[in-house]
């Protein structure tokens, strides 16, 4: 079940926390020999864990199958029915094997989407108590659904433990959601994280199975909605020692990036293979190469030089205007004086400015003037614009379409990047509008895309990675059980 989204990208509770050692974002285009070489090491997986797994629902009959757990010291290898997924906590991705060819993305955007629909639900039901409605879900529901509880959040259902036949079952507001049996061999370190992130759980549950030390002899999982009732029961086959190698082989081909085509359109995927490689536009801009393009264009079309001045500052924010001497530094001062007869520069500007505001009525007046100059094609006005178009609420967007200017957030997010693919901000501006549908694998596509990029000091310092970083750093700090131990 999924409930609309009230709160977008906000996390309530969150602060900045620097990265860990292991990766947060990497190459989702990345080849088999680059992922090897990232890992230094690939350790076989000497565990493999057989369960046969019974799934249940009311009026239905029941569905038997198997998964498969091949476990390493840092990765684990889960095979049901057609589906084969790695993944992989040294490099921080989980693969979708088919065949010989693969997909990746992130490995915390399943998690990252749990939390904050865990978040959702929270402050939704919050609402409708404060509106005497009632919650739609309970704690215990949500809890168990979504395989997490907030920090410092405690369940307005009574949590407890009961002994049957061996087995310990989980109640929580009077209610079963869920059971365990110890087995009597020792957990490899990897099980954990792995069904923390493959098989999510009550945690009180998964708390319970992990102090055991053991690897499950069955466990059985209850998600509840309402009247609604499903169980999985698995129970363990075998316990084998295996050699089996990380599975990614040379002859394997990486997919992913015909995902961008599909989410930015027609040639994304060559946009977004080619600017991680630094070959787009004839390859990369140095702080240096930027520098002569924009004193080149200054002595033919200042206007055209200043349409370009907030796209140098995202790629370049280590540029010091007070200390260095860059052509956009001596230009910013002109584009009030210019603005009588090129409108345009100062334009994005005061856009940029009323989309920090949440201004909708002067973005939109700024993009009015744009589209009336003859820099209405402007790359960095449709990126600029579609930032506030985020932010319309229903009246602003009617208000928008009345006034003649482009409302199409894709469209607009597709131009900026197809003519500044190396702003890095332009990657994750594309990829907040699929978070805040709660669509985070693809999300997380554009913010590794954006890490990925030949742009090392927009990497490290531009305000909207540092954002998405500082994130996925407390939520990795806040939910260590989706994580091998440091």
């Amino acid at each position: 079940m999924r409930i609309q989204a009230l709160i977008g990208l906000a996390f309530l509770g969150l602060a900045a926390l620097p990265a860990g050692a292991q990766p947060l974002f990497a190459n989702p285009l990345d080849t088999v020999a680059g992922y090897r070489d990232a890992r230094k090491a690939m350790p076989d997986a000497t565990h493999r864990f057989r369960y046969e797994i019974i799934e249940t629902e009311a009026g239905k009959p029941p569905v038997a199958s198997e998964a498969t757990l091949d476990v390493a010291a840092d990765w684990a290898l889960y095979r049901k029915d057609d589906e084969t997924l790695l993944q992989d906590f040294a490099l921080n991705r989980q693969f979708t094997l088919t065949g010989d060819t693969f997909t990746t993305h992130n490995g915390m955007a399943s998690l990252v989407f749990r939390v904050m629909e865990r978040q959702n639900r929270t402050v939704l039901g919050s609402m409708l108590s404060a509106a005497g409605a009632g919650d739609m879900m309970s704690d215990c529901e949500s809890d168990a659904e979504l395989g997490l509880s907030l920090p410092g959040q405690k369940s307005a259902g009574a949590i407890a433990f009961a002994d049957r036949q061996g087995a310990s079952v989980l109640t929580c507001g009077g209610k079963e959601f869920g059971s365990f049996t110890a087995g009597s061999g020792s957990a490899p370190a990897a099980l954990w994280p792995t069904l923390f992130n493959v098989v999510p759980m009550h945690p009180a549950l998964f708390k319970r199975m992990r102090e055991s030390g053991t690897v499950p002899q069955a466990f059985e999982i209850v998600h509840r909605i309402g009247d609604r009732e499903t169980r999985s029961a698995f129970r363990l086959l075998a316990a084998e020692t295996v050699a089996t190698p990380w599975p990614l082989t040379g002859a394997m081909r990486n997919t992913t990036a015909e995902m961008f085509n599909e989410l930015i359109g027609p040639g994304g995927a060559d946009l977004a293979m080619t600017a991680i490689a630094g070959t787009a536009q004839g390859g990369a801009p140095t702080l240096q190469s930027w520098d002569e393009k924009i004193r080149a264009l200054m002595q033919t079309d200042q206007a055209a030089a200043g349409m370009l001045m907030m796209p140098t500052f995202n790629m370049f924010p280590e540029l010091q205007c007070g200390t260095q001497q860059h052509p956009v530094c001596a230009l910013a001062p002109k584009l009030n004086t210019m603005k009588a007869t090129e409108p345009a520069p100062m334009a994005v500007v005061e856009m940029g400015m009323a989309e920090q505001q949440g201004n909708a009525d002067a973005a939109i007046k700024a993009m009015q003037t744009i589209m009336a100059s003859r820099h209405r094609d402007s790359p960095a006005a449709a990126g600029s614009f579609a930032l506030a178009l985020m932010k319309f609420r229903k009246a602003d967007l009617d208000k928008a379409k009345a006034a003649g200017v482009p409302t199409d957030i894709k469209a607009l997010q597709a131009k900026a990047l197809m003519a500044l693919p190396y702003n890095v901000a332009y990657w994750t501006d594309a990829g907040d509008p699929l978070a805040q549908g709660y669509r985070w694998v693809e999300a997380t596509l554009f913010y590794d895309v954006a890490h990925a990029l030949p742009m090392p000091g927009a990497v490290a310092s531009n305000g909207a990675l540092v954002g998405k970083r500082n994130l996925f750093a407390k939520i990795r700090t806040d939910f260590p059980d989706a994580f091998l131990p440091k």
